[in-house]
C-alpha cells in the first residue's frame, strides 16, 4: 500500500493516493527507458561489428 490507494473507497480517493498512482505509472516507465539506454552502452555495435553479424546471421539460414 505504497499508494494510499484503498479500494473500499472506490473512485473517491485521496489527493495523495492519485498522485502518487501518477507518480509510479510516469517513473516506473522512465527508470525502465533509462536501464535500457544504460545497458545499450554495454553491447557495442560499430558498423564494422553490424557486417560481421549480419554475414553470420545469412550464413546460418540463408541469403534472401
Amino acid at each position: 500500500d505504497r499508494t494510499g490507494f484503498r479500494s473500499s473507497l472506490g473512485g473517491h480517493q485521496s489527493v495523495t493516493a492519485i498522485w502518487w498512482i501518477r507518480f509510479w505509472f510516469a517513473a516506473i516507465p522512465v527508470v525502465a527507458l533509462s536501464a535500457g539506454i544504460g545497458l545499450l552502452g554495454l553491447y557495442p555495435l560499430s558498423e564494422t561489428r553490424m557486417e560481421g553479424l549480419r554475414r553470420e546471421l545469412e550464413a546460418r539460414r540463408g541469403r534472401v
